[in-house]
């Protein structure tokens, strides 16, 4: 990504990829990214709306039944708000963290599920 804005309430990431060439390298047959690099133009980015994980472009539901809290008696979080979305930086390189907890009830036990990636960002 070339920029990626998280709203205050972590509920809520924004993100810009960067253009293609028109035309496949030559080399490598691939279409390279335009330099200098710029934006792309597509509004892209994920809303956690409720209980939901939803593409804001398309509105497509990715991911259901997220709950807010951390239900593990084990963390130092148990019991706390989380935020779906954070800045944070991995050694010295702008980074930005997506982490969910989901909850599937089930008759003997509910079985949560814990989803967390971090995701490099391209400086300009």
């Amino acid at each position: 990504a070339l920029d990626v804005e998280i709203s205050d309430d972590g509920k809520k990431m924004y993100y810009k990829m960067p253009a293609r060439a028109e035309a496949l390298d030559f080399d490598t047959a691939e279409f390279e990214l335009k330099i200098p690099v710029q934006w792309d133009g597509v509004e892209r980015g994920y809303v956690v709306d409720g209980d939901k994980l939803k593409d804001i472009r398309t509105g497509h539901v990715l991911v259901d039944h997220i709950i807010a809290h951390d239900p593990d008696p084990n963390s130092t979080q148990y019991k706390q708000t989380y935020r779906p979305f954070t800045a944070t930086s991995i050694g010295s390189e702008r980074a930005a963290t997506i982490n969910l907890i989901t909850l599937r009830p089930s008759p003997l036990q509910d079985r949560y599920i814990r989803m967390k990636t971090s995701v490099m960002l391209r400086n300009r």
